[in-house]
């Protein structure tokens, strides 16, 4: 009784981590892409549109470029 509770609990457990665990496709065919650049940027979840002021804004926001104060920076 407890050897066939236990085959029909793993067959459980197999069934739904395979529903849960598929993969998605993506949309697009470059979608990988969309990362965005700069690890501060990538730690606040991408939210950095207006607050970048470092070489990054190049690609964030390029009206950001003139807040840059270092002549200087590598990215």
């Amino acid at each position: 009784m407890l050897r066939t509770f236990q085959n029909i609990l793993l067959i459980l457990i197999i069934i739904v981590t395979a529903l849960k665990s598929h993969g998605q496709a993506p949309k697009y065919s470059n979608e990988f892409l969309a990362i965005g650049v700069g690890a501060r940027s990538l730690a606040m979840a991408n939210s950095t549109i207006a607050t970048i002021s470092d070489v990054t804004s190049t690609y964030w926001n390029p009206a950001g470029i003139v807040l840059i104060s270092n002549n200087l920076q590598i990215g």
